[in-house]
């Protein structure tokens, strides 16, 4: 039967990697959702001509 500072050891090393599980499977996501947002974005259309103001400072 392990000691109770050995248990204690065991219970921490599991939850670490645990947590260390959840952090992969955010980046994946992430990285899939980034992707994603990229590829299905509308890129804005750009006016040539008539839309621009010319603004010119005099000073």
């Amino acid at each position: 039967m392990p000691k109770y500072k050995e248990l204690q050891i065991i219970i921490a090393m599991s939850m670490i990697a645990k947590v260390m599980e959840i952090f992969c499977i955010a980046d994946s996501f992430y990285i899939f959702f980034d992707t994603m947002i990229v590829k299905d974005t509308i890129k804005p259309k750009r006016y040539k001509g008539r839309n621009h103001i010319n603004i010119q400072i005099k000073g």
